[in-house]
């Protein structure tokens, strides 16, 4: 019998996919991530989604992204929004744990909020800093949301139309 020894490996909890056209699906672990999305640190034309678990694990997306997607997935998850900084026009949708209502688990698109059926897991998203999407929208549907006192959380745009805040908070029993 031969036993080797293999190589230590880190699960990653983020995936992310450019799905074309610059619309860009960040989907967590099925497990209990801790997310935050902020500016990043080496590059001011872009945003970080950072594994606070594992900080190596990362990804960057452009600020000027079309659509940025995220699904939490399973588990009780957070994300935590901190200063995305100037420049961001991207859409932005996080979405908690849910399959659709015919109950296909949701891997692909994100589907509309009335179509969905909430699943096990409490999803929080907290915002820490300022968010301004420059007429991009927020759509936001976890079981809790926070933004912090002093926080500026804005789709409008200077000299134009503003996106849309919708948001959905739903209680998991």
């Amino acid at each position: 019998m031969l036993i080797e020894s293999l190589e230590p490996r880190q699960l990653l909890a983020i995936a992310a996919m450019d799905t074309g056209g610059g619309n860009w699906r960040i989907t967590a672990t099925p497990g209990d991530d801790r997310l935050e999305i902020a500016q990043s640190l080496t590059d001011v034309t872009k945003l970080q989604i950072v594994n606070l678990d594992a900080p190596s694990d990362r990804v960057e997306i452009p600020k000027t992204a079309e659509s940025i997607k995220v699904l939490l997935g399973l588990g009780d998850d957070s994300l935590i929004f901190k200063s995305l900084g100037s420049g961001v026009t991207s859409d932005i949708t996080i979405a908690g744990s849910f399959v659709t209502s015919n109950q296909v688990p949701v891997l692909g698109e994100i589907p509309v909020i009335s179509d969905l059926v909430q699943l096990e897991g409490n999803d929080s998203v907290r915002f820490v800093g300022d968010v301004r999407l420059g007429g991009g929208s927020l759509n936001v549907d976890v079981e809790s949301i926070i933004v912090d006192a002093g926080v500026v959380v804005s789709t409008r745009r200077t000299g134009g139309n503003s996106g849309t805040f919708s948001s959905r908070v739903s209680r998991s029993s």
